[in-house]
């Protein structure tokens, strides 16, 4: 004979059951109003946050471009007689070698 569970009582091998699990979490009900308002905070939050990664992402866009135009300043200088600088070039090219092998 087999036996059949009572689907009220708690499995044998003390596990929770599907029902029961679901009969714990009771979460309290929100009216109308209560949800309009928490949708409403969230989407608040979610435009301030997306507000501050636009900012963030132009501050680094106009930081990126002030030292590009300071790098092809220095680049661009020139000797009396029209040919490049060598010293900033090796220098930038050392840089660039030295930020390569820290990472």
């Amino acid at each position: 004979m087999i036996e059949k569970e009572d689907p009220g009582s708690a499995p044998v091998d003390g596990r929770k059951s599907e029902n029961s699990s679901f009969e714990a979490k009771d979460k309290p009900k929100l009216n109308f109003a209560e949800r309009a308002k928490i949708a409403k905070e969230r989407k608040e939050r979610q435009r301030k946050e997306k507000l501050q990664n636009i900012r963030e992402q132009r501050e680094n866009a106009e930081k990126k471009k002030k030292d590009r135009e300071a790098q092809k300043a220095v680049l661009a200088q020139k000797t009396r007689t029209g040919q490049p600088l060598m010293g900033p070039r090796i220098n930038s090219l050392l840089d660039k070698i030295k930020e390569s092998r820290k990472n």
